[in-house]
């Protein structure tokens, strides 16, 4: 039977979904420890985060909480780094560390067989890392060369001028893994005080999900973590920060670009905002998806991209709103006045019925997925802890969305977007888009290294 490739199928109800059942307890130290037993596979994955992030950076050596997440696989006082290696491929365990603006990470996943081996050297990793300088200074010249390569990456090139604009006198204004000036500062000792301050039990949440049980998570908890001692929970305070006053474009001058890269936005909303939902939908309809009006608009009727998406990241305070696309150079200005006209439009009148019916279609429909692995439901108890939310996030969500109506997402949208406030970044040829721009705009030039060449 010939299918009609014209005709979009007719969506499927949403499959049923329950987020898995798990449970809190704490160690005489104070660390809270979360369960999620899945025995579907014969998988653990064991998640700690320190609820301490890049924002607790010392000023001047942003970047130090990056560096400490590099290093803890890189030795302890029992073994280095490369013993590390040998014995984690020899029981099929895998780790990773890494920072972000909500806390330092570490994982591992291994096989429940081989849990006590792979919980003995996680937690040597976590409990006595060396911090061995030579590997600091191999690090840190691997960040510097990163650092030179920015100027030949125009999307990133263009992602640190939107936040630099957007967050000029606080923390996020600089990449998680620090600028090339702190990077340079950034010594073994800086990082052996961070770790000093932030590594308490107090501070972290230790996460198992897979295939044990409370009486074994909580045995082997307290046999090689046990001994973490506590001290009080260290205090560092969320970057106090401000909507723009105006509309201003940030035009980074790279000569020869084929096309502009373009990031424009302003302040979003906290993540505990009673409006998250409507802000959630509201996104979604205006460039979430590849239905999105921002999306059709720039690709499907201008042609001026291939794809265009917008978001809210939501991070400790107020995080961006931010729309992305990759532009053909000579239509860079239209793209930015119609970005702004669909911004403008969606606050001024209610969405169509059938928008919002297929947004919280593609919402709703997509939301088990992310939960598809011992990893990724891992990582929803992270995200319930550092956001701090309810237990039952996860299984109310999607009645949540359903009950947002077209008033809800017009009200979000009059609240919490601002055409007039939006601070744009543009990485392109300035011979061949910043007269366009200068007819409508307050255009401000820089070259590849931020340097203001107006």
């Amino acid at each position: 039977m010939k299918t009609d490739l014209s005709i979009a199928p007719i969506a499927s109800e949403p499959r049923s979904f329950h987020f898995p059942e798990f449970e809190r307890f704490h160690l005489a130290n104070g660390l809270e420890i979360l369960l999620l037993q899945q025995s579907d596979f014969p998988l653990i994955n064991i998640s700690l985060c320190i609820k301490s992030s890049a924002l607790a950076d010392p000023a001047g050596e942003e970047g130090t909480a990056n560096f400490l997440s590099e290093l803890l696989s890189e030795g302890t006082t029992n073994r280095t780094s490369s013993r590390i290696a040998e014995e984690l491929e020899f029981i099929a365990a895998n780790f990773s560390a890494y920072t972000d603006w909500h806390a330092i990470h570490m994982e591992m996943n291994a096989l429940s067989q081989h849990l006590d081996k792979a919980f003995e050297i996680f937690s040597d990793m976590l409990l006595q890392p060396v911090f061995p300088e030579a590997e600091l200074k191999r690090i840190k010249r691997e960040l510097l060369t990163e650092r030179i390569r920015v100027v030949d990456n125009p999307a990133r090139l263009n992602a640190e001028q939107f936040i630099r604009s957007l967050y000029p006198k606080v923390r996020y204004g600089m990449p998680v893994e620090g600028g090339e000036k702190t990077i340079k500062k950034i010594e073994r000792s800086g990082i052996v005080d961070f770790y000093d301050e932030y590594f308490t039990p107090a501070n972290a949440t230790l996460i198992f999900a897979g295939d044990i049980d409370r009486e074994t998570a909580k045995k082997i908890s307290q046999k090689y973590l046990s001994s973490w001692k506590s001290k009080s929970k260290p205090m560092y305070s969320k970057p106090q920060v401000s909507q723009p006053d105006k509309t201003v474009i940030h035009l980074t001058h790279k000569p020869g670009s084929a096309q502009t890269e373009l990031r424009m936005g302003h302040l979003g909303i906290e993540r505990k905002n009673p409006d998250y939902y409507a802000v959630t939908l509201l996104n979604e309809i205006l460039g979430g998806y590849f239905l999105s009006r921002i999306n059709m608009n720039l690709r499907e009727e201008h042609g001026y991209t291939y794809g265009a998406n917008s978001s809210f990241s939501y991070r400790p305070g107020l995080g961006p709103f931010h729309v992305t696309a990759s532009i053909q150079s000579e239509h860079t200005a239209a793209a930015v006045q119609e970005v702004i006209k669909e911004i403008s439009t969606i606050r001024q009148e209610l969405v169509k019925e059938e928008e919002l019916k297929n947004a919280r279609g593609q919402i709703v429909g997509l939301f088990p997925i992310a939960f598809e692995t011992t990893a990724q439901v891992a990582m929803g108890l992270s995200n319930i802890i550092l956001a701090e939310l309810p237990d039952d996030y996860y299984n109310t969500f999607r009645n949540r969305i359903s009950q947002v109506t077209r008033e809800n997402i017009l009200q979000a949208a009059q609240k919490y977007l601002h055409p007039e406030k939006l601070q744009i970044a543009l990485t392109g040829d300035r011979d061949i888009i910043e007269q366009d721009l200068r007819k409508h705009f307050d255009v401000r030039v820089y070259d590849v290294k931020g340097n203001s060449i107006d």
